[in-house]
């Protein structure tokens, strides 16, 4: 509060006013008061964190710099104070302090450099001068002494072949009705079986579990525990995978035809209660499919030993968009993030198909291993998953590193999310951490 005020009448805080007002004209005509020799010194950085080269920095850390004076905030931006590679940040300015929040968390396993402009300036105009760069390493997402193996309890004789996440909670199935969750990947619990068949793959579609399997089987599930049968009439037809968009499912698989030739087959739904069989000319069985943001991929295989490659906007309307002669070894399993797909096919060596727009497709560099039977993408890193307890992992689906399990037992499906990978197999989980 001013003295003006702090008076009560009206003319006490005109007159107060008027000689604080004398007073401070004053002040500025008087010529002997000292004015300190204006600021010449560029500011310069004084920490950085983290600091530069250093490595296994957590992937939900921020980006620090500290000057050695106060920075004119006005000056700063996410061009003069930026991350390569890109990743959406909030910029905090703080007086000599500038800071990155990364709204996601950084990438597994990645080298990042942060790069701070020569245009950022001081209170008094100075510029910081020449740009500055340090760089920093992430740590691994599979570090090879976190593996360990569980058992999940199952009554059936039926083994886990998929694992899906919904954030909260992990829901495996498999052979012969098998399906099981787990809170922490650590501990699991087998509910009843509510059905008898097979059931090969699950996702989590942003509010429910979708599972689908043999007979044109699909269940359906909340909280992975109370589980609704659908059944589209299709007995004879079975479905191998189902994935969700923001507004659709999409389960795909295939069934035999006449010539004892497989045909694909694609089922359609807004809601998971009602699904609807889509009439598709695909010359294969689908075994696996992908939502990429804008586009369906899904992958399937020929006896001839060549994987297809098919795209659909809508799941109702399919395109070949690409066939890999002798590359089948396996039912393919699919995975993307964006734009980014990889397709495993279970070959020794030479199993991973990869495209990083969906139109040019190459088999990607990959360490000698066995046969990979999943894949999927945790959100930083591909992570593939087979015979013989093989983990493989990679940041642009194309070049590889391989993780030593120690672990003898085969693994065919995979999920996972910044802080947890989990697979499963017969009446195992693999996880790490």
């Amino acid at each position: 509060m001013t003295p003006c005020a702090i008076l009560g009448s009206i003319y006490s805080r005109i007159f107060c006013c008027a000689i604080i007002l004398i007073m401070t004209m004053s002040c500025a005509n008087d010529k002997s008061i000292y004015v300190p020799n204006p600021d010449k010194s560029a500011p310069s950085t004084v920490l950085t964190h983290p600091y530069d080269n250093e490595e296994d920095v957590d992937i939900d850390d921020s980006v620090m710099v500290v000057f050695s004076e106060i920075l004119n905030c006005a000056s700063v931006d996410s061009v003069s104070f930026r991350l390569d590679p890109h990743v959406s940040s909030l910029l905090s300015c703080l007086g000599d302090t500038l800071l990155l929040l990364p709204l996601r968390p950084l990438g597994f396993g990645a080298r990042y450099t942060a790069t701070l402009s020569g245009s950022i300036t001081d209170l008094s105009g100075n510029p910081f001068g020449k740009a500055y760069s340090w760089s920093f390493t992430t740590r691994n997402a599979l570090p090879t002494e976190t593996w360990r193996v569980v058992s999940v309890p199952l009554l059936s004789s039926g083994g886990l072949t998929d694992v899906a996440f919904s954030g909260q909670r992990y829901v495996a199935v498999g052979g012969l009705g098998a399906v099981a969750f787990s809170d922490d990947g650590l501990t699991w619990h087998e509910i009843v079986q509510p059905t008898p068949r097979n059931v090969f793959g699950v996702t989590w579609a942003d509010t429910v579990f979708v599972a689908v399997g043999d007979g044109d089987l699909i269940l359906t599930s909340i909280d992975g525990t109370d589980w609704v049968q659908r059944l589209t009439g299709h007995a004879a037809r079975v479905l191998r995978d189902v994935t969700a968009s923001d507004h659709r499912m999409v389960a795909v698989g295939g069934h035999l035809a006449s010539g004892n030739k497989y045909l694909g087959d694609v089922r359609i739904s807004s809601d998971g209660a009602e699904w609807e069989p889509v009439e598709v000319e695909i010359d294969c069985e689908l075994t696996s499919v992908t939502w990429t943001g804008h586009s369906f991929v899904a992958a399937g295989f020929r006896k001839d030993g060549t994987v297809t490659v098919w795209l659909s906007e809508s799941g109702a309307t399919w395109t070949l968009s690409h066939e890999q002669e002798n590359f089948y070894f396996n039912r393919p399993c699919i995975a993307s993030c964006g734009d980014t797909v990889v397709i495993v096919a279970g070959k020794e060596g030479a199993g991973i198909l990869f495209s990083p727009e969906m139109e040019t497709w190459s088999i990607a560099s990959q360490p000698q291993s066995n046969g990979l039977y999943g894949v999927t993408w945790t959100g930083s890193t591909f992570v593939a998953i087979g015979s013989g307890g093989v983990a493989l992992s990679s940041l642009n689906g194309f070049d590889w590193s391989s993780h030593e399990t120690k672990i003898t037992h085969s693994f065919w499906g995979v999920t996972g999310h910044q802080r947890q990978i989990v697979a499963v197999g017969g009446n195992r989980a693999l996880v790490s951490p």
